[in-house]
């Protein structure tokens, strides 16, 4: 990409990180720790345990 919408991607990467943060373990968890982040194409509530 010559000129990313920066904003936009930082948007929708935390936003496709929302199910992720709901489902991890209570306390601190490092990026590392997480799992690959993956295009969302339900509806996010559908993605929380």
């Amino acid at each position: 990409m010559e000129k990313p919408n920066t904003v936009e991607l930082t948007c929708a990467t935390v936003v496709n990180r929302i199910p992720d943060v709901m489902n991890s373990k209570a306390g601190y968890v490092p990026t590392n720790e997480m799992d690959e982040l993956k295009y969302r194409v339900k509806p996010l509530n559908e993605y929380v345990k």
